[in-house]
């Protein structure tokens, strides 16, 4: 099930959904190196500056509990018609990309 809350707390649920990937591989979100986050369009000016906002929020706190205040991953944003669970209130998908030293 997709969390309930808008943006901040999906993207809050993704971020550490890639931090448990990374955690099985014995890495850290310290190791990510770009994340490509897709936010559902909702057509509306505010509402989308409200979630890029919130969105944006949410990223800078969960890498700055993991440590990472300087330096974050690359990051590329984009606002998609859909996400690709239609089905359900999915606001945010993010692909993430990490370097882990073996």
């Amino acid at each position: 099930p997709v969390v309930e809350g808008g943006v901040g707390p999906q993207t809050t649920q993704c971020l550490k959904n890639v931090a448990a990937i990374l955690e099985s591989l014995h890495a850290s979100p310290t190791c990510l190196v770009s994340i490509d986050v897709f936010l559902k369009d909702s057509g509306d000016t505010q509402t989308r500056q409200d979630d890029w906002a919130k969105y944006n929020e949410a990223y800078k706190k969960f890498f700055a509990e993991h440590g990472v205040t300087k330096l974050l991953p690359a990051r590329m944003q984009v606002w998609v018609a859909d996400v690709p669970w239609a089905t359900e209130d999915t606001l945010v998908e993010i692909r993430a990309v990490a370097a882990i030293p073996w």
